[in-house]
């Protein structure tokens, strides 16, 4: 059993370079345990220092979708992949050209899949459990009732179309799981393949500042604009790294707090 499930995961390709489903899933694992160790440590803060950090909590989503966009493309830029990828020395290359380095478009495409996407599901998510709890349990077609005002029909619309969004969302990420799983595919869920490029295991002599790192001239031959820009570049580098720090502690604090990282279930695939 387990020599057929190596098989599985290996294909008898000889392409080394190509992370596991297990590596993938990892990182992905990784990342969905961030947002929810964040907000709960901020959640208990929050009834100590309630009037300091009351607003905090209720824009945390916003907030949090700032700082996550910041942090991954710090990393896109220096690394070549995400957070949580570089930190299982995973890389993304453009799909179909591995030898490539990243370009200035699978990078803006990759911070959309990786932050803008997963808070629109989340918004999506929270919104549509907010009406399900204010309209009740009403199914079927009951926004087809000749009496309802174009607000209600389009609320009763949504509260029935959406289940069906979700599911078939769900039922396309297990497929490029599976998809993954037996070398069919390149990707391993739908935003990867969106993004225009795909995982590759970091080389050994890879250097870490990655295949774009930035080149800049002397302090004293820049003008005054080039300096500014070179100033808030810097700043942003440095935020970014002061978080992409703080993350990395605070997932080792919480790994260790929580016995492990979660398991993977059959609803996250």
């Amino acid at each position: 059993m387990a020599e057929h499930g190596a098989h599985l995961t290996s294909g008898g390709v000889t392409d080394t370079n190509r992370p596991s489903v297990f590596e993938v899933l990892a990182q992905e694992n990784l990342m969905s345990t961030i947002r929810p160790a964040i907000r709960h440590a901020l959640r208990v803060f929050s009834e100590r220092y309630p009037e300091q950090l009351g607003r905090l909590i209720q824009n945390f989503d916003e907030i949090f979708l700032l700082l996550d966009t910041l942090v991954q493309s710090y990393y896109l830029k220096k690394y070549g992949g995400s957070f949580a990828e570089n930190f299982y020395d995973l890389k993304r290359v453009p799909s179909g050209s591995p030898d490539q380095p990243l370009l200035s478009k699978h990078r803006m495409m990759s911070v959309a899949c990786l932050v803008l996407i997963p808070y629109v599901r989340q918004k999506l998510d929270s919104y549509f459990e907010m009406l399900q709890y204010k309209e009740g349990s009403r199914q079927g077609l009951s926004f087809l009732q000749k009496k309802l005002s174009m607000k209600q029909r389009l609320i009763r619309f949504y509260l029935f179309i959406y289940p069906f969004i979700h599911s078939v969302w769900e039922c396309m990420t297990l497929a490029y799981i599976l998809s993954y799983i037996l070398r069919g595919g390149r990707w391993h869920n739908p935003n990867m393949h969106l993004s225009g490029t795909e995982l590759r295991r970091l080389d050994p002599d890879e250097e870490l500042n990655g295949s774009d790192k930035l080149h800049d001239p002397a302090w004293s031959e820049l003008n005054t604009t080039a300096k500014l820009s070179l100033l808030a570049r810097m700043s942003l580098n440095t935020t970014a790294a002061c978080l992409s720090t703080s993350l990395s502690v605070g997932v080792f604090s919480y790994s260790f707090w929580t016995g492990g990282m979660p398991v993977t279930t059959v609803h996250q695939l």
